[in-house]
């Protein structure tokens, strides 16, 4: 018996991560400090300050690339902090206004960036540095907890559980003796790229209760080398290991920033970038920070001078890959770029990195372009003989990979669908029922 079979094509773009110059156009200054999060509807936040006068918020998206950004912060630090915490989305930063100066704002939003509450002060009239000391917002792994590490020397912590941020435990040193004190940037502000320097950082690992922390580094000077110790808040704290940074390797101020993520297999990874800010670099831990594997650039060769600080990185599931975020800030490199996480070094234009917004001038943003596809028409086929018919698809934008999957319309869900050298495949089938059927096939470029 035969039955009629709706063959129906579905594309789905591989980003437009970014679009053409005209469409997405944002110009702005010079970003100094970028964070990141995974917001409650799967998109991710970022959260920058504008040349250290204001703080911004724009949500990026794999499909429109960054949306306008909105200021959250008129006058306020050079380290904004933004977490998802029980369904809400967070931002922090110092106030630095008149009359405010020094208090530690929270705005939070429940339509994932959408709208923003009026900032809330919880600490009353207590003062925080807005400078290389300024306070980290974390959350926890679960998101039911969020965390202010704040303050020089054994960084102190405080936590609430309370959506509407109004109660808080008091604040207890994050560690015992073991824990080193945090130090670093000791030209503050003064210098543009200094202002891109957090001194700490803290990250819950994939073991509950675990955390890494990342401070200069015994064994480094001045500002430049970073290490990272594993430990649990108000406890004990591993030996620290040294990244390096004393023999120019990490260099000072705008490059001593260095942040920790964890990847979609729990490991972790320290960020950092090279002396002159022309790489971006990670090194890989796969016992939750204890022992660390080689480290890998990004660009080979080297970018510019200044075009690389302060990365940070997200594994982010709705996209199924980790992403980097880092901010330049020399001259026509004064931007933020992002790129997916790289296994080895490879040339600017291979890294499918992308600049998503920064001052006028330096390198634009070009558009991707979705794959096309050619399938013949609506097939009629006898059950016994199933489906078999062959397809192709083309993407004029070079140096990239894909990937396609094939849902037969059938119950049987999607599955992956095999594609040849020369950008054919040839999609095979055999339904257990008469009717009408709608097969999608999706191609996704290595955009994402």
């Amino acid at each position: 018996m035969g039955f009629a079979l709706s063959l129906v094509v579905s594309i789905v773009p591989g980003s437009p991560l970014v679009q053409p110059a005209q469409a997405y156009g944002e110009t702005v200054a010079s970003p100094r400090y970028i964070a990141a999060a995974v917001m409650p509807n799967g998109q991710v936040g970022l959260v920058f300050s504008s040349s250290g006068t204001e703080v911004r918020f724009a949500r990026y998206t794999r499909e429109t690339a960054l949306d306008p950004s909105v200021v959250l912060g008129a006058v306020s630090s050079a380290y904004p902090q933004l977490a998802t915490f029980r369904g809400r989305l967070v931002a922090a930063f110092v106030d630095t206004r008149p009359g405010l100066s020094g208090r530690l704002a929270f705005r939070a939003s429940d339509d994932s960036g959408a709208s923003w509450s009026a900032p809330l002060y919880p600490f009353a009239a207590e003062t925080f540095d807005p400078f290389g000391f300024a306070p980290r917002v974390v959350a926890s792994r679960d998101s039911q907890t969020l965390y202010v590490f704040s303050g020089s020397g054994v960084p102190r912590y405080r936590s609430t559980a309370d959506p509407p941020l109004g109660s808080w435990t008091a604040a207890l040193p994050a560690g015992d003796a073991s824990m080193r004190p945090a130090s670093g940037n000791s030209g503050g502000a003064s210098l543009a790229e200094c202002s891109r320097a957090h001194n700490f950082s803290f990250l819950e690992t994939a073991t509950p209760g675990t955390w890494i922390y990342v401070t200069k580094s015994s064994a480094g000077f001045g500002q430049s080398g970073r290490g990272t110790q594993v430990g649990t808040l108000g406890g004990g704290w591993s030996a620290q290991v040294d990244h390096g940074g004393s023999g120019g390797l990490t260099g000072c101020c705008g490059h001593s920033t260095a942040t920790t993520m964890l990847d979609q297999a729990g490991n972790v990874l320290f960020l950092r970038s090279t002396s002159g800010g022309e790489n971006t670099y990670y090194r890989r831990s796969s016992d939750g920070g204890l022992s660390w594997g080689p480290l890998i650039n990004a660009y080979a060769p080297d970018l510019a001078g200044l075009t690389t600080s302060a990365p940070v990185g997200l594994f982010v599931p709705a996209y199924g890959r980790e992403l980097v975020w880092y901010a330049g800030f020399g001259g026509a490199e004064a931007a933020a770029r992002v790129l997916p996480l790289w296994t080895a070094p490879k040339p600017y234009a291979d890294t499918a990195t992308i600049r998503l917004f920064g001052s006028a001038g330096g390198d634009l943003p070009q558009p991707n372009t979705a794959p096309s596809l050619s399938l013949p028409g609506d097939q009629r086929v006898f059950r016994r003989d199933g489906l078999d018919v062959a397809g192709s698809f083309s993407d004029p934008d070079a140096g990239q990979t894909w990937t396609a999957t094939v849902d037969y319309g059938d119950g049987t869900g999607a599955q992956s669908l095999d594609l040849a050298p020369d950008k054919t495949f040839v999609l095979r089938h055999i339904y257990a029922q008469v009717g009408d059927f709608t097969v999608t096939v999706t191609i996704v470029d290595s955009f994402g």
